[in-house]
């Protein structure tokens, strides 16, 4: 039986703006923004934001070293990292529906501590709505690894079977799946409320 549906943040309630936000602090041409994201994303490094093994300090030295021409550039980026993700307008209306359904709602999502510590203070208005969450800078552990979702699923005592996983990247919501939770790609609310309602027949 379905019981509990757990979401996560970016491109699910809110809109991870990386991108825009990266072209708009740093002020990049299309080129120098390929560059940024090689350094940046590509490198791994912004797993080790989301980890928090390393400062914000050393992430920054770090990009710097594979875009050194632009590393000068790199902090206005941190600077506005808390507007990294911008709440979606349905999101605080989901998890009420979602409650209203007699669901518990639970946040599992890879996020770097400073993005998210400021962010919730400035935006993430959903955050206190939800029953419970595991970010991955508390843990240093990120999805798709288990370890992840078994903090979650042993923080609040919760059985894989009865829960369900929204995430818009495949990797992730495989990694569910491999420890019981039934997986969900999301591509838009509506039909996100479609899968979960084929789930909770499925399942129920």
């Amino acid at each position: 039986m379905i019981k509990n549906v757990i979401l996560d943040i970016g491109n699910v309630l809110g809109y991870f703006q990386w991108r825009e936000l990266g072209r708009e602090c740093m002020k990049l041409n299309d080129e120098e923004f390929e560059i940024f994201a090689e350094a940046m994303i590509n490198s791994g490094l912004w797993d080790e934001f989301d980890k928090a093994y390393m400062t914000d300090d050393e992430i920054i030295a770090a990009i710097a070293k594979g875009m050194p021409e632009l590393a000068d550039r790199i902090p206005e980026f941190f600077k506005r990292v808390d507007d990294i993700v911008i709440d979606y307008d349905y999101a605080c209306p989901w998890i009420d529906e979602l409650h209203a359904q007699g669901f518990k709602v639970y946040i599992l999502s890879n996020y770097g501590k400073t993005a998210f510590e400021k962010g919730t203070k400035k935006r993430l208005k959903f955050v206190p709505m939800v029953d419970g969450k595991v970010i991955s800078y508390e843990i240093k552990k990120v999805k798709p690894h288990k370890e992840i979702y078994e903090c979650l699923l042993e923080k609040y005592g919760l059985k894989a079977d009865e829960c369900v996983f929204f995430d818009d990247r495949a990797e992730n919501v495989e990694g569910a799946e491999r420890v019981g939770i039934h997986g969900l790609l999301f591509t838009g609310i509506e039909k996100a409320k479609e899968d979960l309602n084929a789930a909770v027949r499925q399942f129920n």
